[in-house]
């Protein structure tokens, strides 16, 4: 393009601070200031038609992109007479507004950008740069004015694109922010452009869009601004320990940024490492005590941690920083009902329900608390009122689920039925109606309805764990491990997948590779008692006794209560030789003697019993 260099003005414009909200998909940049999008490629473009006439101001333009000011200026004043053809004193007025900008004269730059319209309307890059002085100066209004014009002339203005994206992003419309990004991204959109719209998709929940922009996933040493885009889009897409490579390695680039830090402790959580994300939080927290997202997410971490009362003093912190914000009041409900105070939690959240600005998603909250307490009729009644007042396959979906928790079956069919009629396609009412046909005991209907999720969306983690979970308990092991597999290729991390898979091979004798995907999993989640069995359960068939009393430790110190992983770990301790652990463990076992495999407990009682 023979501009008076777009690419001039790289360094000039500013994106406003994006503050980052508890959600994932909220966390869209980092809080220090962007730098606009502009790449100095764009300088290459030739979208005017001098013809022969290019010649006279090629080296204005020479000059000024060789950094040249003075003589820039010089050679493109020479070119401004009577006589000079309007276009090219329109270029010439642009060579010389560019060096009054990078002077650090933006007023005396604008009339010349004026002047360059005066003799040539259509120089749009001069059209554009007036938008760019008017952003930098804070006059939103006019700056938007300036690049729709500019579009108007050249469509396929880059510059003027991605300035209207910055507007639209100031202006909090970020669906069309993310549409004037996407229009000026070319084929190798640059680093601050992949920043600005991964940012942005980010905000909308987009994360397979982030990742697909930022194509190659980068290192440490890369843009540390990449690194943390990249890193929210792959904890909101279920790559935990991935984020956590590009968010520790953005973290370490840029330690003081608290965006950063709380992206970092989310991903943490997610991947189950509870005891780092609380104590980054709790670090972020008191440098920052204002920090309403990070006290939110803290909340949320000692949650995780089964510590209601520390989540519920974090909660109430950040409710009464924003307490019209339902996100912080349904996770002070959450914790209210985890420590035990049902009541006060119904009551909050009740009131939080009755506000004109509630959501679905509170009254899911307020029913769930309902349902924990067995108030089940309450919740029914909760969430027909929700269908009301919020009608859609959502609401549908969430007064299935109750139904199906009271076993109204028949009732569960009639609302799912219900809202098929009218949405067919939708996810939530079709996972349902795959949960209920397996209650009931329909299999070939819930594997039918499972199929037709998981075709809906081929690439999304959930409804292929839900076709494989209920193929493997449909019988078929085979096809569950390919769909287990197959889901892996997805989702190389999933923790569910791994230990699934782990435990049906385990079964079929495949110990190697049992034991490689249960360890997997365990790195993966290491808070899940669950799959800490399952790994203890490939060691003990790998001939791994010792390793496997290890493993069964671990899981009944996650579930201490549960007479299954005590029994579980009396065998292992029985391979293990150790014998007087093992007869222990299995009578605090039977102390509780309604559960699976009681008989083959007291079997395993009288057999320990026996040795001397």
């Amino acid at each position: 393009m023979l501009v008076a260099s777009m690419a001039a003005f790289h360094s000039r414009f500013l994106f406003p601070v994006l503050s980052a909200s508890l959600a994932v998909a909220m966390l869209g940049a980092p809080s220090h200031a962007r730098v606009m999008p502009f790449d100095p490629a764009d300088r290459s473009r030739d979208f005017l038609s001098l013809q022969d006439r290019r010649p006279l101001v090629q080296p204005a333009l020479d000059a000024l992109n060789a950094g040249r000011l003075d003589e820039a200026a010089s050679i493109a004043a020479a070119l401004i007479s009577p006589g000079t053809a309007p276009d090219i004193v329109a270029v010439a007025r642009d060579v010389i507004g560019t060096v009054l900008f990078q002077k650090g004269q933006p007023d005396a730059a604008a009339k010349e950008f004026e002047l360059s319209l005066a003799a040539n309307p259509n120089q749009f890059t001069a059209m554009t740069k007036l938008g760019l002085i008017a952003f930098d100066q804070g006059r939103m209004q006019d700056a938007e004015s300036f690049a729709r014009k500019a579009l108007a002339i050249q469509p396929l203005n880059p510059i003027a694109s991605r300035l209207l994206g910055s507007i639209l992003e100031e202006k909090n419309d970020v669906d069309a922010a993310i549409a004037a990004y996407e229009a000026g991204a070319g084929d190798t959109p640059s680093t601050e452009l992949k920043v600005a719209l991964g940012s942005l998709y980010n905000q909308r929940g987009r994360f397979a869009d982030t990742l697909r922009l930022v194509g190659k996933t980068p290192q440490a040493g890369d843009d540390w601004r990449l690194l943390f885009v990249t890193g929210v889009a792959q904890v909101g897409a279920g790559q935990a320990a991935a984020a956590l490579a590009s968010l520790d390695a953005a973290r370490s680039a840029q330690p003081d940024d608290q965006n950063i830090a709380l992206a970092q402790a989310i991903a943490q959580r997610r991947a189950g490492r509870l005891d780092e994300a609380v104590a980054n939080l709790e670090k972020l927290t008191a440098s920052k005590p204002d920090f309403t997202a990070a006290l939110q997410e803290l909340g949320i971490a000692y949650l995780a941690r089964q510590e209601p009362d520390k989540a519920r003093v974090a909660l109430e912190k950040a409710a009464a920083q924003k307490p019209r914000e339902s996100a912080a009041q349904r996770d002070l409900g959450r914790a209210m009902a985890m420590a035990g105070d049902i009541d006060g939690a119904a009551r909050l959240l009740k009131e939080m329900i009755a506000r004109p600005n509630a959501t679905l998603a509170d009254v899911s909250l307020f029913a769930a608390v309902l349902e924990n307490n067995g108030q089940f009729g309450d919740a029914e009644q909760a969430y027909r009122d929700a269908l009301k007042r919020f009608p859609g396959p959502a609401s549908s979906a969430r007064l299935a689920s109750n139904l199906a928790l009271q076993q109204k079956y028949a009732d569960a069919r009639v609302v799912i039925s219900d809202g098929l009629a009218k949405t067919p396609d939708d996810p939530g009412l079709l996972n349902m109606a795959s949960l209920v046909a397996q209650r009931e005991g329909r299999m070939a209907d819930a594997i039918a309805s499972a199929k037709k999720l998981a075709a809906l969306a081929p690439s999304a983690p959930q409804p292929l764990l839900l076709l494989a979970s209920l193929t493997q308990a449909s019988g078929d092991a085979a096809q569950a491990a390919v769909l287990y597999r197959s889901l892996l290729e997805r989702a190389p991390d999933h923790p569910v997948a791994l230990n699934n898979l782990a435990a049906l091979l385990t079964a079929s004798g495949d110990i190697t590779e049992a034991v490689a995907l249960a360890t997997r999993a365990r790195a993966v989640a290491p808070q899940n008692a669950a799959v800490a069995d399952t790994l203890g359960a490939a060691l003990l068939k790998a001939n791994r006794p010792a390793d496997a009393v290890v493993a069964m430790k671990a899981a009944l110190e996650l579930q201490p209560d549960d007479p299954e992983r005590r029994y579980r770990l009396a065998l292992a301790q029985e391979a293990a030789g150790q014998t007087k652990e093992a007869l222990e463990n299995v009578r605090g076992a039977l102390a509780q003697p309604d559960f699976p495999n009681a008989a083959a407990a007291r079997a395993l009682q009288a057999r320990l019993g026996a040795k001397p």
